[in-house]
């Protein structure tokens, strides 16, 4: 199953003590951005939250949950709650929803896959159907992953594909 050297075990934090309690509070949907009139959580009445982050202010810390820091390929990517709790939960960041994807298609791993090989038997015979969404956003597979399958596709011989997007 792969290298017996490997260990999920995290290293120890180089700054937080050993044996401390630490609370960690996700807010799904909070975020801090700059003030403006548009910033909801900046034109709310936060008096439970506003009391935890000037309360302790050496205590307080933000975690940035979204683009990179999470896996995702820029950071201006939102992301959603799933991607930033996978995060997280691991306590590292891998790739993630498209950039997973991609990866997969620009290194060529999704053509070594079990699914891949499943269906490359038919190719000889058979017509190959890539049905799919197209989009230039990050969480509809892109263009980038549209030629990368018809790149792939034109390698191999085929009698007839069809490419509905």
């Amino acid at each position: 199953m792969g290298s017996t050297d490997f260990s999920f075990k995290l290293a120890d934090h180089p700054k937080l003590p050993k044996g401390k309690t630490i609370a960690v509070i996700v807010l799904d949907g909070w975020g801090e951005a700059s003030p403006d009139d548009f910033n909801c959580i900046h034109r709310a009445e936060t008096p439970a939250m506003d009391s935890l982050k000037h309360g302790a202010p050496d205590k307080w810390r933000l975690i940035k949950a979204h683009g990179n820091a999470v896996g995702l390929l820029t950071d201006d990517d939102m992301g959603n709650s799933e991607v930033g709790h996978n995060a997280l939960g691991a306590g590292r960041i891998y790739a993630q929803g498209a950039k997973l994807v991609d990866f997969a298609l620009e290194s060529a791993k999704i053509y070594d896959g079990e699914g891949f090989k499943y269906i490359q038997p038919s190719f000889e015979n058979g017509t190959l159907h890539l049905i799919g969404l197209l989009s230039d956003g990050v969480s509809i597979p892109g263009l980038i992953n549209c030629s990368c399958c018809l790149k792939e596709q034109l390698s191999v011989v085929l009698k007839e594909s069809v490419c509905t997007y």
